[in-house]
């Protein structure tokens, strides 16, 4: 349903059911645990505030599955980025090089025990956590990089910009999931956990 807010910006909002919520949660849905974990119910005939309370926050298996899959794609990002950096194929780069980005941040607020679905808002979530600023500080080059040429050249993966930075969001990341005593095989043999 299309509404108007107050402010003049157009929105909208969708009915669901109590059970669709329940089941979407129960799945471990992100976008919903996500809603349930920052929502304010003003009104609450139906006690949703109850059933959002039984899932956040997040059972300690949940968040630990959104992490290890936040992980697991930053990984796989990164290892796909390898071959386009050696033929210099800006397009394949630039698409990974935000990717790997995005996902690092959705890792960081992993880490502090959020699930963030949302790419719209990624950055100024990840601003709100220490892990997040940790990543958005380390890739404080990223714009630079994405205007350089040389970032789109052929050459051996290791010199290539994009590929250090993933490298330092690795290094970040690994710290903080070993400081939170989080030390599981999928972080440096990731590839045999993908799709599990």
């Amino acid at each position: 349903m299309d509404i108007r807010l107050p402010s003049g910006k157009k929105g909208h909002y969708t009915l669901h059911k109590i059970s669709e919520i329940k089941e979407a949660l129960m799945s471990g849905d992100m976008e919903w645990l996500w809603n349930a974990s920052v929502s304010y119910i003003y009104y609450d005939r139906l006690d949703l505030k109850s059933l959002f309370h039984s899932y956040v926050p997040l059972q300690p298996e949940v968040l630990m599955k959104f992490r290890k899959n936040s992980y697991i794609q930053l990984r796989s990002y990164a290892r796909s980025l390898d071959n386009p950096v050696v033929r210099g194929d800006a397009f394949p780069i630039l698409f990974l090089a935000v990717s790997l980005y995005k996902e690092a941040l959705r890792c960081a607020i992993t880490i502090e025990g959020y699930p963030y679905p949302y790419d719209k808002w990624l950055v100024p979530i990840a601003q709100q956590t220490v892990v997040g600023r940790k990543i958005l500080e380390c890739a404080g080059d990223f714009w630079c990089y994405l205007r350089e040429d040389e970032s789109f050249a052929p050459m051996y993966q290791e010199d290539n910009n994009f590929v250090k930075m993933e490298k330092q969001f690795r290094k970040i990341l690994l710290e903080e999931f070993r400081l939170r005593g989080i030390d599981e095989p999928w972080l440096i043999e990731w590839w045999k956990f993908m799709e599990e």
